[in-house]
């Protein structure tokens, strides 16, 4: 039973080969999905970033971030729309710049 189980899959392992060597002859390497095409990636920051990108970006939990908000340590978010906001780029790049003397409404020089 094993023999005959393994004698299934080297046919089913040889149909498969035939079938993609047949496809690349064909220039098709799209056999069993379609794959959507690449967007292209822009170089330029997005001019805000959402909370999950700043915890990403700066390694600093949610309730650090807020806490520092408050302390005028870290910049305060933008209200963007219904209950959206975000911080805009410069404002995080200012902290990113220099964390420890960062205080809120202090302009970059």
């Amino acid at each position: 039973m094993l023999r005959d189980g393994l004698r299934s899959l080297e046919l089913l392992w040889a149909s498969l080969r035939r079938i993609l060597s047949e496809s690349s002859e064909k220039g098709s390497s799209m056999l069993f999905h379609q794959t959507l095409p690449k967007m292209p990636t822009s170089k330029a920051p997005p001019a805000f970033y959402r909370l999950r990108d700043v915890i990403r970006i700066t390694s600093l939990s949610r309730s650090t971030i807020y806490r520092r908000v408050a302390e005028g340590r870290f910049p305060s978010p933008i209200h963007l729309s219904g209950r959206a906001s975000g911080w805009p780029s410069s404002a995080l790049q200012h902290w990113i710049d220099d964390p420890e003397g960062y205080r809120a409404g202090t302009n970059p020089t």
